[in-house]
Protein backbone atom coordinates (compact mmCIF):
# COMPACT_ATOMS: atom_id res chain seq x y z
CA UNK A 1 0.00 0.00 0.00
CA UNK A 2 1.29 3.46 -0.89
CA UNK A 3 0.87 6.37 1.52
CA UNK A 4 0.64 10.11 1.00
CA UNK A 5 2.74 10.85 4.09
CA UNK A 6 5.18 8.94 6.27
CA UNK A 7 5.26 10.46 9.77
CA UNK A 8 8.69 10.32 11.40
CA UNK A 9 8.62 11.21 15.09
CA UNK A 10 9.77 10.39 18.61
CA UNK A 11 7.26 8.57 20.80
CA UNK A 12 7.81 11.30 23.38
CA UNK A 13 5.97 13.56 20.90
CA UNK A 14 3.04 11.17 20.43
CA UNK A 15 0.43 13.75 21.51
CA UNK A 16 1.30 16.12 18.65
CA UNK A 17 1.73 13.23 16.22
CA UNK A 18 -1.79 12.03 17.02
CA UNK A 19 -3.19 15.55 16.45
CA UNK A 20 -1.62 15.49 13.01
CA UNK A 21 -3.09 12.03 12.35
CA UNK A 22 -6.54 13.31 13.31
CA UNK A 23 -6.13 16.24 10.90
CA UNK A 24 -4.98 13.93 8.12
CA UNK A 25 -7.96 11.63 8.74
CA UNK A 26 -10.35 14.58 8.52
CA UNK A 27 -8.82 15.68 5.23
CA UNK A 28 -8.53 12.32 3.52
CA UNK A 29 -4.71 12.21 3.59
CA UNK A 30 -3.36 8.65 3.77
CA UNK A 31 -0.48 8.35 6.21
CA UNK A 32 1.77 5.80 7.89
CA UNK A 33 2.78 6.09 11.54
CA UNK A 34 4.59 3.46 13.59
CA UNK A 35 2.88 3.47 16.97
CA UNK A 36 4.79 0.52 18.43
CA UNK A 37 8.52 0.17 18.94
CA UNK A 38 9.52 -2.78 16.78
CA UNK A 39 12.91 -4.29 16.01
CA UNK A 40 14.28 -6.93 13.69
CA UNK A 41 15.33 -7.13 10.06
CA UNK A 42 11.83 -7.99 8.79
CA UNK A 43 10.38 -4.83 10.34
CA UNK A 44 13.22 -2.62 9.07
CA UNK A 45 12.76 -4.08 5.58
CA UNK A 46 9.07 -3.17 5.75
CA UNK A 47 9.85 0.30 7.11
CA UNK A 48 12.29 1.00 4.29
CA UNK A 49 9.66 0.03 1.71
CA UNK A 50 7.05 2.27 3.31
CA UNK A 51 9.42 5.25 3.39
CA UNK A 52 10.48 4.88 -0.24
CA UNK A 53 6.87 4.23 -1.29
CA UNK A 54 5.39 7.30 0.43
CA UNK A 55 4.95 10.59 -1.38
CA UNK A 56 6.05 12.81 1.52
CA UNK A 57 8.21 12.27 4.60
CA UNK A 58 6.99 14.47 7.47
CA UNK A 59 9.76 14.84 10.04
CA UNK A 60 8.56 16.13 13.42
CA UNK A 61 11.61 18.03 14.66
CA UNK A 62 12.00 18.25 18.43
CA UNK A 63 14.50 17.83 21.24
CA UNK A 64 13.34 14.21 21.51
CA UNK A 65 13.38 13.27 17.83
CA UNK A 66 16.75 14.84 17.05
CA UNK A 67 18.37 12.77 19.80
CA UNK A 68 16.67 9.51 18.75
CA UNK A 69 18.94 7.03 17.00
CA UNK A 70 16.09 5.39 15.05
CA UNK A 71 14.57 8.70 13.99
CA UNK A 72 17.96 9.72 12.57
CA UNK A 73 18.15 6.38 10.73
CA UNK A 74 14.75 7.01 9.13
CA UNK A 75 15.68 10.59 8.21
CA UNK A 76 19.00 9.54 6.68
CA UNK A 77 17.29 6.83 4.66
CA UNK A 78 14.65 9.28 3.40
CA UNK A 79 17.26 11.85 2.37
CA UNK A 80 19.47 9.34 0.55
CA UNK A 81 16.89 7.22 -1.26
CA UNK A 82 14.57 9.84 -2.72
CA UNK A 83 15.64 12.36 -5.34
CA UNK A 84 12.86 14.94 -4.99
CA UNK A 85 13.88 17.97 -2.90
CA UNK A 86 10.26 18.27 -1.72
CA UNK A 87 10.11 14.73 -0.35
CA UNK A 88 11.24 15.54 3.22
CA UNK A 89 9.23 18.18 5.09
CA UNK A 90 10.72 19.17 8.48
CA UNK A 91 8.03 20.39 10.90
CA UNK A 92 9.54 21.96 14.03
CA UNK A 93 7.33 21.32 17.07
CA UNK A 94 9.39 22.80 19.91
CA UNK A 95 11.82 25.66 20.37
CA UNK A 96 14.74 23.62 21.72
CA UNK A 97 18.10 23.80 19.88
CA UNK A 98 18.56 21.30 17.03
CA UNK A 99 21.71 19.17 17.03
CA UNK A 100 24.34 20.22 14.50
CA UNK A 101 24.13 16.93 12.61
CA UNK A 102 20.37 17.10 12.12
CA UNK A 103 20.53 20.83 11.37
CA UNK A 104 23.02 20.05 8.59
CA UNK A 105 20.76 17.35 7.10
CA UNK A 106 17.67 19.54 6.94
CA UNK A 107 19.34 22.89 6.21
CA UNK A 108 18.63 22.83 2.43
CA UNK A 109 14.94 21.99 2.96
CA UNK A 110 11.89 24.18 3.36
CA UNK A 111 10.99 24.08 7.04
CA UNK A 112 7.75 24.77 8.91
CA UNK A 113 7.28 25.27 12.61
CA UNK A 114 4.20 24.75 14.71
CA UNK A 115 4.27 28.27 16.15
CA UNK A 116 3.99 30.06 12.80
CA UNK A 117 2.25 27.22 10.93
CA UNK A 118 -0.25 25.42 13.17
CA UNK A 119 -1.54 21.98 12.26
CA UNK A 120 -4.84 23.42 11.06
CA UNK A 121 -4.92 24.79 8.44
CA UNK A 122 -1.31 25.77 7.52
CA UNK A 123 0.35 22.37 7.72
CA UNK A 124 -2.57 20.62 6.02
CA UNK A 125 -2.63 23.16 3.18
CA UNK A 126 1.12 22.85 2.69
CA UNK A 127 0.98 19.05 2.60
CA UNK A 128 -1.90 19.17 0.11
CA UNK A 129 0.03 21.61 -2.07
CA UNK A 130 3.15 19.44 -2.12
CA UNK A 131 1.15 16.33 -2.97
CA UNK A 132 -0.64 18.15 -5.78
CA UNK A 133 2.55 19.64 -7.23
CA UNK A 134 4.42 16.36 -7.55
CA UNK A 135 5.09 15.17 -11.07
CA UNK A 136 3.99 11.68 -12.15
CA UNK A 137 7.58 10.45 -11.81
CA UNK A 138 7.79 11.74 -8.24
CA UNK A 139 4.54 10.06 -7.28
CA UNK A 140 6.04 6.67 -8.02
CA UNK A 141 9.07 5.14 -6.41
CA UNK A 142 12.21 7.16 -6.99
CA UNK A 143 15.36 5.43 -8.11
CA UNK A 144 17.42 4.04 -5.25
CA UNK A 145 21.20 4.51 -5.38
CA UNK A 146 23.31 1.40 -5.90
CA UNK A 147 23.90 -0.46 -2.61
CA UNK A 148 27.66 -0.39 -3.19
CA UNK A 149 27.52 3.41 -2.87
CA UNK A 150 26.09 3.07 0.64
CA UNK A 151 28.62 0.35 1.43
CA UNK A 152 31.55 2.54 0.39
CA UNK A 153 30.22 5.45 2.40
CA UNK A 154 29.65 3.15 5.37
CA UNK A 155 33.22 1.86 5.26
CA UNK A 156 34.53 5.42 5.07
CA UNK A 157 32.46 6.41 8.10
CA UNK A 158 33.52 3.25 9.97
CA UNK A 159 37.21 4.00 9.33
CA UNK A 160 36.66 7.47 10.81
CA UNK A 161 34.92 6.00 13.89
CA UNK A 162 31.64 7.62 12.85
CA UNK A 163 29.80 4.48 13.78
CA UNK A 164 26.20 5.73 13.73
CA UNK A 165 26.59 6.99 10.15
CA UNK A 166 28.36 3.75 9.17
CA UNK A 167 25.58 1.67 10.73
CA UNK A 168 22.87 3.50 8.76
CA UNK A 169 24.73 3.07 5.45
CA UNK A 170 25.44 -0.61 6.11
CA UNK A 171 21.78 -1.16 7.01
CA UNK A 172 20.57 0.36 3.74
CA UNK A 173 23.06 -1.61 1.64
CA UNK A 174 22.42 -4.84 3.56
CA UNK A 175 18.67 -4.53 3.00
CA UNK A 176 19.42 -4.45 -0.72
CA UNK A 177 21.41 -7.69 -0.49
CA UNK A 178 24.96 -6.31 -0.34
CA UNK A 179 26.95 -9.18 1.19
CA UNK A 180 29.90 -7.23 2.63
CA UNK A 181 27.47 -4.78 4.26
CA UNK A 182 25.54 -7.67 5.81
CA UNK A 183 28.79 -8.88 7.37
CA UNK A 184 29.81 -5.40 8.55
CA UNK A 185 26.34 -4.79 9.95
CA UNK A 186 26.84 -7.98 11.95
CA UNK A 187 30.14 -6.57 13.24
CA UNK A 188 28.38 -3.33 14.25
CA UNK A 189 25.74 -5.25 16.18
CA UNK A 190 28.33 -7.51 17.83
CA UNK A 191 30.64 -4.68 18.88
CA UNK A 192 27.91 -2.15 19.69
CA UNK A 193 29.20 0.25 17.04
CA UNK A 194 26.48 2.70 16.03
CA UNK A 195 23.70 0.68 17.69
CA UNK A 196 23.10 -1.12 21.00
CA UNK A 197 24.93 -4.45 21.15
CA UNK A 198 22.63 -7.21 19.93
CA UNK A 199 24.13 -10.64 19.33
CA UNK A 200 20.95 -12.10 17.86
CA UNK A 201 20.93 -9.41 15.17
CA UNK A 202 24.68 -9.91 14.69
CA UNK A 203 24.17 -13.63 14.09
CA UNK A 204 21.25 -12.98 11.75
CA UNK A 205 23.32 -10.67 9.56
CA UNK A 206 26.35 -12.96 9.68
CA UNK A 207 24.13 -15.78 8.45
CA UNK A 208 22.83 -13.72 5.51
CA UNK A 209 26.39 -12.93 4.44
CA UNK A 210 27.58 -16.48 5.17
CA UNK A 211 24.91 -18.04 2.99
CA UNK A 212 26.11 -15.76 0.18
CA UNK A 213 29.66 -17.12 0.55
CA UNK A 214 31.35 -14.45 2.69
CA UNK A 215 34.28 -16.26 4.41
CA UNK A 216 34.65 -13.92 7.41
CA UNK A 217 30.92 -14.15 8.08
CA UNK A 218 31.07 -17.94 7.74
CA UNK A 219 33.94 -18.12 10.23
CA UNK A 220 32.23 -15.83 12.74
CA UNK A 221 28.88 -17.59 12.45
CA UNK A 222 30.63 -20.92 12.87
CA UNK A 223 32.19 -19.66 16.10
CA UNK A 224 28.84 -18.50 17.46
CA UNK A 225 27.24 -21.84 16.61
CA UNK A 226 30.17 -23.67 18.21
CA UNK A 227 30.01 -21.67 21.45
CA UNK A 228 26.21 -21.86 21.70
CA UNK A 229 26.15 -18.91 24.09
CA UNK A 230 24.38 -16.20 22.10
CA UNK A 231 22.60 -18.48 19.61
CA UNK A 232 21.47 -22.08 19.84
CA UNK A 233 24.54 -24.29 19.61
CA UNK A 234 24.84 -26.61 16.61
CA UNK A 235 28.17 -28.36 16.06
CA UNK A 236 27.10 -29.79 12.72
CA UNK A 237 26.23 -26.32 11.37
CA UNK A 238 29.41 -24.92 12.91
CA UNK A 239 31.46 -27.50 11.04
CA UNK A 240 29.64 -26.68 7.79
CA UNK A 241 30.42 -22.98 7.99
CA UNK A 242 33.95 -23.51 9.31
CA UNK A 243 34.68 -25.80 6.35
CA UNK A 244 33.28 -23.36 3.78
CA UNK A 245 35.49 -20.56 5.11
CA UNK A 246 38.52 -22.80 5.80
CA UNK A 247 38.52 -23.97 2.18
CA UNK A 248 38.75 -20.29 1.18
CA UNK A 249 41.82 -19.86 3.40
CA UNK A 250 40.26 -18.17 6.44
CA UNK A 251 42.63 -19.01 9.28
CA UNK A 252 40.08 -18.49 12.08
CA UNK A 253 37.78 -20.99 10.41
CA UNK A 254 40.70 -23.39 9.95
CA UNK A 255 41.33 -23.29 13.69
CA UNK A 256 37.62 -23.77 14.40
CA UNK A 257 37.44 -26.77 12.07
CA UNK A 258 40.62 -28.25 13.57
CA UNK A 259 39.12 -27.89 17.04
CA UNK A 260 36.00 -29.77 15.93
CA UNK A 261 38.12 -32.61 14.50
CA UNK A 262 40.27 -32.71 17.64
CA UNK A 263 37.27 -33.05 19.98
CA UNK A 264 34.93 -34.95 17.64
CA UNK A 265 32.26 -32.24 17.76
CA UNK A 266 29.93 -32.19 14.75
CA UNK A 267 32.29 -34.50 12.89
CA UNK A 268 34.05 -37.82 13.51
CA UNK A 269 37.12 -37.31 15.68
CA UNK A 270 40.34 -37.24 13.67
CA UNK A 271 43.63 -36.03 15.14
CA UNK A 272 45.15 -36.32 11.67
CA UNK A 273 42.62 -33.89 10.20
CA UNK A 274 42.97 -31.64 13.23
CA UNK A 275 46.72 -31.43 12.56
CA UNK A 276 46.11 -30.64 8.87
CA UNK A 277 43.87 -27.67 9.67
CA UNK A 278 45.96 -26.41 12.60
CA UNK A 279 48.99 -26.52 10.28
CA UNK A 280 47.14 -24.53 7.61
CA UNK A 281 46.25 -21.84 10.16
CA UNK A 282 49.74 -21.87 11.71
CA UNK A 283 51.28 -21.16 8.31
CA UNK A 284 49.19 -17.96 8.31
CA UNK A 285 50.54 -16.95 11.70
CA UNK A 286 47.68 -18.04 13.97
CA UNK A 287 49.12 -18.29 17.50
CA UNK A 288 46.50 -20.72 18.82
CA UNK A 289 47.20 -23.12 15.95
CA UNK A 290 50.93 -22.97 16.65
CA UNK A 291 50.38 -23.82 20.32
CA UNK A 292 48.06 -26.68 19.45
CA UNK A 293 50.51 -28.27 17.06
CA UNK A 294 53.12 -28.41 19.81
CA UNK A 295 50.78 -30.10 22.30
CA UNK A 296 48.64 -32.25 19.99
CA UNK A 297 49.51 -35.95 20.05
Amino acid sequence: MEYDVFICYSRSDSAIAEQICDAFDANGIKYYIDRKMQVGSEFTDQLAKVISGSRLFLFLVSEHSTSSFWVKCELHYALTTRLSEDFVLPYIIDEKPISDGVRLMISPLNQFNIFQHPIQPSLINNVRGLLKSQSPQEKGHAATPCPSEFAIQGMKMFSENKFEEAFVNFTIAAEQGHTQSQYLLGVCYEKGHGAPRNMMMAARNYRKAAESGHPEAQARLGELLYDGYYVAGDYGEAVRFFRLAADKGNRDAQVGLARCYECGLGVAQSIRNARIWYSAAALQGNAEAMRKLKSLK
